[in-house]
């Protein structure tokens, strides 16, 4: 590397060439062991075996070889060098077993090093996608012949076919033949019960009948003097059977039965391949929908702030790569009133999606025909009871605010929860009053605090998470009354900072516990 160098005492430029880093130190390569292994060579032989990393510098050395890397080119020389002379017995034999125990500790770390370079190329090999032609299934029966073929054509045999079970594994259904009539494909599916030869092919055995006429009992699937049946089966599944046919009485030596175990296990990866690519197309497309709403539901939680004088108002949505389960709303009414809703819906699955969005939906309606606080909730309750089912519940903070006055209509329902902070201290919004959804005969009673000039309220739109305990939101509110002074979007985000803290501290990873952060900041 190159460096440009000012002096300080003259108008020239000068460079400074740095040059590259060469140790010669044999411990620097990382290999303990053969730094044992020289210091035991040189007290037992007498002669130094020295690691230079310029080749040229080993110039009296009595025998040398370079160290060349597979990709990394010549990084070294070994030299031995006469350095002393060989010591007492005592002291051969002492170096002599440091020597063995080094040779020991050499081929650890070698095999270590073997069964790491193994490890990462089969996590290569499986980083490898999967690519399919949107003919890849039409073309999976060609093959399936194309094998059975050349293994006839290997083996000498006139016939092969290739046999399936059913999902109850009840029946053998033909579904490759090579060398038979394609009307068998139309045949009734065999019964595995008295298919002797199958049920022992399949406990993982390779039948070998020398003479059909011989042994009847076997139960043969096909009028051939001689056959091999072998297993299809993968890894952890048993998958079915393959035959192989001969028109002539022979025997099928190890070597040959071994090859039709091979071409089977070939068999079951076609077949595995193509049911992998059938998942892997169906989960990219289900991928692709799930981001798909996941934009299109942050595109609805951007919502803007209603622009009121004297009012500082913010909302923060959890972050997360998942759907978002909880939501808020606001609207500025005619007389200036503010509505402010912030919500969650029980559950971290499709149906609470559904749910979510559908009760966002009945809220902005509702806040459309009425704005108080007990008529909204009312409304929702029973349009939840009517059109949602199993355990999707809601909970909800619901409030109206005079911009003028500063009086604050509000009502709750589940776990939602709000706090008013004022200079001399903090305390809560609503009652622990049932879900949305939960009970048609619910009601829900409308409270009434004053926000004053300086005064924050803040909003929670679920405080419960999935492994059945809460947040802290006392704590929360006790943070935040230590940074009144500030704006909105700062308590906003201090709180969804703690929240998030928690979350990590738990160990949860579930989008539903992200609740949505609402700050109303009166200014003074």
């Amino acid at each position: 590397m190159e460096t440009t160098v000012i002096p300080t005492n003259s108008n020239h430029l000068r460079l400074h060439v740095e040059d590259e880093f060469v140790s010669n130190d044999i411990s620097l390569l990382g290999i303990p062991a053969l730094e044992s292994a020289c210091d035991a060579i040189e007290q037992l032989t007498g002669f130094e075996l020295r690691y230079e990393a310029d080749a040229d510098v080993i110039n009296d050395a009595l025998w040398s070889t370079l160290l060349v890397g597979s990709t990394a080119g010549t990084f070294g020389c070994l030299g031995v060098l006469p350095n002393s002379q060989p010591k007492s017995s005592q002291s051969i034999l002492d170096s002599t077993a440091q020597l063995v125990e080094s040779i020991g500790d050499l081929t650890e770390e070698l095999v270590s090093t073997q069964l790491a370079l193994s490890d990462r190329e089969a996590e290569l090999a499986m980083a490898i996608p999967v690519v399919a032609t949107t003919d890849d299934a039409r073309h999976l029966q060609s093959r399936l012949q194309a094998i059975l073929r050349g293994l006839c054509e290997g083996l000498a045999c006139q016939a092969a076919a290739a046999y399936m079970l059913d999902d109850t594994t009840s029946y053998l259904k033909m579904r490759c033949p090579f060398g038979l009539p394609p009307s068998r494909l139309a045949d009734k599916p065999r019964q595995l019960r008295g298919s002797v030869a199958d049920l022992e092919a399949l406990t993982g055995h390779a039948v070998v009948i020398e003479d059909v006429s011989t042994l009847p009992h076997w139960n043969i699937p096909e009028s051939f003097a001689s056959a091999v049946c072998v297993p299809i089966a993968s890894a952890s599944t048993l998958l079915g059977t393959l035959w192989l046919f001969c028109d002539r009485v022979r025997d099928f030596t190890s070597e040959e039965t071994n090859l039709a175990e091979i071409v089977s296990g070939r068999i079951s990866t076609e077949l595995e391949r193509t049911v992998l690519i059938d998942q892997s197309r169906q989960g990219r497309q289900a991928q692709q929908l799930c981001e798909e709403i996941t934009h299109w539901q942050e595109d609805r939680d951007l919502l803007v702030p209603p622009m009121l004088d004297d009012w500082d108002i913010t909302a923060v949505v959890g972050s997360g790569e998942t759907c978002n389960f909880d939501f808020y709303h606001w609207r500025l009414f005619d007389n200036d009133s503010l509505g402010l809703a912030v919500g969650g819906v029980a559950g971290n699955d499709g149906g609470a999606m559904l749910t979510k969005t559908s009760a966002q939906a009945a809220l902005q309606m509702g806040m459309q025909y009425s704005w108080r606080p007990e008529d909204v909730l009312g409304d929702l309750n029973e349009f939840s009871w009517s059109n949602f089912t199993g355990d999707h519940f809601t909970s909800m903070f619901y409030g109206v605010i005079d911009s003028a006055s500063g009086e604050f209509q509000f009502s709750s329902a589940g776990s939602s929860v709000g706090y008013i902070l004022r200079p001399h201290g903090w305390e809560p919004l609503g009652d622990e009053n049932p879900l949305l959804g939960l009970d048609p005969d619910s009601t829900y009673d409308c409270e009434r605090t004053l926000v004053a000039p300086g005064d924050v309220v803040l909003l929670i739109s679920d405080r419960s998470i999935s492994d059945g305990s809460s947040f802290n939101t006392t704590a929360i509110a006790e943070r935040l009354l230590l940074h009144v002074d500030r704006p909105a979007e700062e308590l906003a985000t201090i709180a969804d900072k703690m929240i998030a803290k928690h979350r990590n501290d738990s160990g949860s990873t579930a989008a539903a516990d992200r609740p949505v952060v609402m700050i109303i900041k009166r200014r003074g």
